[in-house]
């Protein structure tokens, strides 16, 4: 008959044991941090600075935006008036071309440009005081070229108001302000920057089509 294994004898009655003697953080206790350090950056720390009240944009704002940096005068008004009016004639000019086709991409973008380019021709009148004539009637069912051809003069019969009114003004009959002034010029240059894009844009096409017929137009 096998011999049963004998039962492994209680550890706490083993003589010898080693005793476990408690940490002493554990007895006493851990002590709690100084906080005194903390609460004297706390209070010596300065406060955030309050955030700046955004401002309304001046006319100087605007010029500084529009690439302006000249004070103006009538007389740069009128020469700004005139430039912008020598461009759009070569506009009106391109598109007179022959056989002129235009992508809608480019009918959409110049539709944009000049119709931006009267709007601030119309508020330069309306802030120096110069007439604002009538847009010229167009048919509704007018192809693309028609109606920018009307576009292009309206804004030839704007810019001879404003150069009229101008005129007006460097002899004497009547002032603006200046602040009045400073936003004609940015009118007027804005204008002007739409009526430039215009005329590149449609170079560019009369350009290709006379590569495409190898003809002078």
């Amino acid at each position: 008959m096998p011999t049963m294994p004998k039962p492994p004898s209680d550890p706490t009655g083993a003589s010898g044991a080693p005793k476990i003697t408690p940490d002493k953080t554990t007895e006493k206790g851990m002590s709690p941090p100084d906080s005194s350090s903390f609460q004297a950056y706390k209070e010596e720390a300065p406060s955030a600075a309050p955030t700046a009240k955004a401002t309304e944009m001046t006319p100087m704002d605007l010029a500084t935006k529009a690439g302006i940096s000249t004070t103006p005068t009538y007389q740069s008004l009128f020469s700004q008036a005139a430039n912008a009016q020598d461009t759009l004639g070569d506009v009106q000019k391109n598109l007179q071309t022959p056989n002129l086709k235009l992508k809608k991409s480019q009918t959409d973008l110049l539709n944009t440009k000049l119709g931006n380019a009267n709007k601030n021709l119309k508020a330069a009148n309306q802030k120096m005081g110069a007439n604002i004539p009538q847009d010229t009637k167009v048919a509704q069912k007018a192809d693309p070229l028609t109606r920018f051809v009307g576009m292009v003069t309206d804004g030839q019969n704007k810019l001879n108001e404003a150069r009229t009114t101008l005129q007006n003004l460097k002899t004497g009959q009547g002032t603006l302000q200046p602040t009045d002034m400073l936003l004609v010029q940015i009118k007027l240059a804005q204008a002007q920057q739409e009526i430039e894009y215009s005329s590149v844009l449609l170079n560019q096409v009369v350009s290709s089509l006379k590569t495409i017929l190898g003809t002078q137009i």
